[in-house]
């Protein structure tokens, strides 16, 4: 056989359609191959659907072929006819029978043989036909042989798709027969997570109808209610929906069709394409989607609303302009009402919707067909974009070691509202509880509830279902199976566990479906029982297909980490989803986030011995060089000395810079940072050994180091300035020179190693002060080079040096001499 059947477990030897549209009749001749024991499961019953209504099955042969001799099969007797209704869970009875006869002592070998035909057409179509015919299979196929025999004078459309071979046609009589044959055709295996549009089977797609119009005049025929049961219609209707302004009746309107009437459809013979009218709908308070839907446009009408059925496909929408043109195309039914200059749809089928007419969600369906007069192609139908979950957990810590609260807070807007308060209307309060619970308790087993599950819904104008839960949970930290004395606590989003999820496939070939329209956030904050050793962090990923945010920030013992998914996209194409599952494994590594925290170092052993020996060291190495700088004997580097004045003009404000400025480094160093604490060694250092980890210990050792050093250097520049020593302008460039220099440095190499510096908005403050610390030292440098007053302010020599007996410049009242109560 040919391709590979190992999954199936049999292969067609023949597989022989042929269907005379003159006599509405097909006939189909099957000759099955059984491989294996699948094989035997899977053909031991033989069933053949059709509708009673309209439809006529005979069985001509079935046989079993084993060693080369034949077994009769076909006994009336032994056939059962039943009514299966496969879509009665959806509420739809469509009244399909099947004939089924199970084949006793089928074994592995066997040839099943077997023929029958279905006679009629249903008449819904007025006798124009139209079909899909294909060409492939999900088993392999020895011989496959189709043919279409077309009565004189009937004109038949074809289009042939993936590569399907075109017919031979011939004519005999009046007659033209259309034939397809293949030998050794192999078996379609689909990727994983293919979309649902997506059909890589050759198929020849046939149709009677020349155009989209002429579907929209056999729809027409079949939407078009009398005048008599209009009347009667508006008459009845004024108990459901009262006179309001258009954008309050139409959403009145629509919520009744939704909620009121139930969705139920008997889609049996004609009824399968025939609504039922708005009056028999309104009696019986049920309807299918055409029924619901021609109920809602007719309702809108009475209110003077332009407004008609629209024929759509919930599976296969993306691709409708693919197809020909035919009823057969679609599977669902909306209304469409234009309103104001603007067109708007609402799906009647969906109950407990929410929103006004500006927030109203609806589906993605792409296209649609307007059943309406004048219309004559396709329409493109609004893309599904109002949908969005937002999820804020609060976690309260007890003590390192114990258990916290949790508060859960979850936003619904849009389509995602409609889909949420669907589900809880379908459960009890108790149920609803516990499958929340049960949702939480994948990572925290001991989670217990504090109260029941809070919903707030807020149906009108945006759309929002908000649900609040509360839990306590016993333990949050784990045992570390690396180092017993470090304990472990995690934090992931639960809410992206199958959002990001990627499947995948070897040598994939065909496109990848995605979730369209996601839009979620989820927060988590962490609310710490102490100060925590903790860095803000940012990350963005994408591709045209999706985007991914993640930040971390902390203060004040809060942690806030924040996740958020956008799809872009319906599908990957299949030369993309390698690198697309490449960053979406990325993501993944993103969600969880671990707090550790080592008891070997709590208590008294939270200090740091390593930072305060580097600190000693630092700073007695700065100390011996600053008090040769302040001994060392420095020469007028200014010019001439000029007589002494005191501290005053622009050195006023520089004293008050010069003076805090040890006090803010100190404060920073020792009471608003970590360098003493631990932990910080214990994390970037002993957590993982990585290199990330490692730079970082680097850094803030780096840190620790030169910052310990120019704050020695700070004191020192306060030290000479308020001793007016002539070293002070050099000392005090070089100092606001290294600062600036070491500042911008730690900033870059962070923000490298973060990627945080210019997308975390907790940074921007920082960034502030920063720029203005660069306008300052420019300032302050040019001021200390070029100023008169600091020329004959810091005149003071070292300790150890005198100068020469020199004359000095007396400052006479004169055009030349310089004017000291002005900065020059």
């Amino acid at each position: 056989p040919a391709g590979n059947v190992a999954q199936s477990g049999f292969y067609y030897l023949l597989f022989n359609c042929q269907e005379n549209i003159g006599l509405q009749q097909r006939f189909t001749h099957i000759a099955v191959k059984i491989l294996n024991s699948e094989g035997v499961q899977s053909m031991s019953d033989i069933s053949v659907d059709f509708d009673p209504a309209f439809e006529k099955l005979v069985f001509h042969k079935l046989l079993v072929i084993r060693d080369g001799k034949t077994i009769d099969k076909l006994k009336k007797e032994e056939f059962k006819v039943i009514q299966r209704e496969v879509n009665l869970e959806q509420y739809m009875y469509d009244g399909t029978q099947t004939a089924l006869i199970n084949l006793k002592d089928i074994r592995i070998n066997d040839i099943i043989e077997y023929s029958y035909s279905l006679t009629g057409y249903n008449p819904i179509f007025g006798g124009l036909f139209s079909d899909y015919l294909p060409m492939e299979f999900l088993v392999p196929v020895r011989h496959l042989y189709r043919k279409l025999i077309v009565p004189s004078g009937q004109n038949m459309n074809f289009r042939y798709t993936n590569g399907a071979r075109e017919a031979v046609i011939s004519k005999a009589g009046s007659e033209t027969s259309y034939l397809w044959e293949a030998r050794e055709v192999p078996a379609v295996k689909f990727d994983i997570n293919t979309p649902d549009w997506f059909n890589p089977i050759k198929i020849v797609y046939v149709s009677g109808y020349r155009s989209w119009e002429d579907v929209v005049r056999w729809g027409l025929d079949l939407f078009t209610v009398p005048e008599m049961e209009k009347k009667e219609l508006g008459s009845r209707i004024e108990q459901f929906v009262c006179r309001q302004p258009d954008d309050s009746v139409v959403i009145q309107a629509v919520r009744f069709v939704q909620d009121k009437v139930r969705y139920m459809g008997f889609e049996d013979g004609m009824n399968s394409h025939r609504p039922d009218n708005p009056v028999k709908v309104l009696n019986q308070m049920y309807g299918d989607c055409k029924s619901k839907s021609l109920l809602l446009a007719e309702i809108l009408k009475l209110r003077g609303i332009d407004s008609w059925p629209v024929l759509v496909n919930s599976q296969t929408g993306k691709i409708l302009g693919e197809k020909l043109p035919s009823p057969l195309a679609f599977n669902h039914c909306v209304t469409g009402f234009s309103m104001k200059g603007k067109t708007w749809y609402a799906d009647p089928s969906i109950s407990n919707q929410g929103g006004d007419l500006d927030h109203l969600f609806f589906p993605d369906y792409v296209w649609g067909l307007n059943l309406k007069a004048g219309a004559k192609s396709l329409t493109p139908l609004p893309p599904a974009t109002y949908a969005s979950t937002k999820v804020r957990e609060t976690f309260t810590l007890d003590k390192v070691g114990s258990g916290a609260t949790l508060k859960v807070t979850t936003t619904y807007k849009g389509g995602d509202a409609d889909y949420q308060r669907s589900a809880l209307a379908a459960s009890n309060p108790a149920d609803i509880s516990k499958q929340y619970q049960n949702f939480y308790s994948i990572i925290f087993p001991s989670i217990k509830p504090l109260c029941d599950v809070v919903v707030s819904d807020q149906r009108s104008g945006e759309n929002l279902l908000i649900v609040e839960e509360q839990y306590s949970i016993d333990s949050m930290w784990k045992r570390s199976a690396n180092d017993p004395q470090l304990l472990v606590c995690e934090f992931y989003p639960l809410s992206f566990a199958n959002l990001v999820t990627g499947k995948k496939s070897p040598a994939r070939t065909m496109p990848y479906r995605l979730a369209y329209p996601v839009d979620c956030e989820h927060q988590t904050v962490v609310e710490l029982p102490e100060e925590w050793t903790a860095h803000d962090d940012a990350l963005d990923r994408g591709s045209a297909f999706f985007h991914y945010h993640h930040s971390i920030h902390y203060a004040d013992r809060r942690l806030s980490i924040v996740h958020l998914y956008r799809t872009l996209a319906d599908f990957v194409p299949a030369d993309k989803v390698e690198p697309f599952l490449a960053a979406l494994q990325e993501v993944n590594e993103h969600l969880t986030y671990r707090l550790t925290y080592n008891k070997g170092l709590a208590g008294g052993k939270q200090i740091s011995w390593f930072s305060w020996i580097v600190t000693f060291i630092v700073i007695g190495i700065s100390a011996f060089f600053a008090r040769k700088i302040y001994v060392k004997p420095v020469t007028p580097a200014f010019g001439p000395v000029f007589a002494k004045v005191p501290i005053g003009g622009w050195l006023i404000y520089f004293a008050m810079v010069i003076t805090f400025t040890p006090v803010r480094m100190a404060w920073q160093l020792f009471f608003n940072n970590d360098f003493f604490n631990s932990q910080i060694w214990d994390i970037f250092v002993d957590l993982d050994g990585s290199l990330r980890n490692f730079v970082w210990a680097i850094i803030i050792f780096f840190e620790l180091v030169l910052n310990m050093a120019l704050l020695v250097f700070s004191i020192l520049a306060v030290i000479m300035f308020y001793q007016r020593r002539r070293g002070f302008p050099r000392v005090y460039i070089f100092l606001i020179l290294a600062i600036t220099v070491v500042t911008v440095t730690d900033n870059v190499l962070v923000s490298w190693l973060d990627g945080s510096a210019l997308s975390d908005q907790s940074n921007i403050k920082t960034f502030r002060e920063l720029f203005s610390w660069i306008i300052y030292t420019a300032v302050a440098v040019r001021y200390f080079l070029v100023s008169q007053r600091v020329r004959r302010t810091f005149t003071e020599p070292s300790v150890k040096y005198v100068d020469k007996p020199r004359e000095e410049v007396l400052l006479q009242p004169s055009v030349e001499a310089p004017d000291l109560t002005r900065e020059e």
